[in-house]
């Protein structure tokens, strides 16, 4: 597995992240998806560690499970609110760009994305489902 960086915040990056309120990305989502709510609060779950992820390994250029990449489209559209969390948990604007073809997203998701959230939070994603979908962010 990859060696994980510094923070560069005297906060701890959970401490950071616990400060951040989903409660309107994920009500988006709500309406969106159709999700009850089980699986809004997994989705929130999965996409706290996928932004754990970025944090701990920056230089990575994870393919989200597709559950996650709903939830990272409907935090973008709160424009305002995204920005300042981005500012909090990274001190600078997260970029999403889905640049990566289909075929090498899914051969990166399950040699990356997978074992890192098995090894990182214990959280196997194939046991969920839970596919791949659009490249990260660079």
């Amino acid at each position: 597995m990859m060696q994980a960086t510094q923070a560069r915040f005297d906060t701890a990056f959970e401490s950071r992240l616990a400060n951040i309120n989903l409660t309107s990305v994920m009500a988006h989502v709500a309406a969106d998806t159709g999700l009850g709510e089980a699986d809004l609060a997994r989705a929130e779950q999965l996409y706290r560690q996928f932004l754990t992820l970025k944090a701990r390994y920056p230089h990575m250029s994870w393919v989200p499970p597709r559950l996650v990449d709903e939830v990272w489209h409907a935090h973008i559209t709160f424009t305002r609110q995204y920005m300042a969390d981005c500012d909090l948990l990274f001190g600078e604007y997260l970029h999403h760009n889905p640049d990566m073809d289909s075929a090498e997203a899914e051969t990166r998701f399950h040699a990356d994305t997978v074992p890192a959230y098995q090894t990182e939070f214990g959280t196997n994603l194939l046991a969920y489902g839970l596919t791949k979908a659009h490249a990260d962010c660079k």
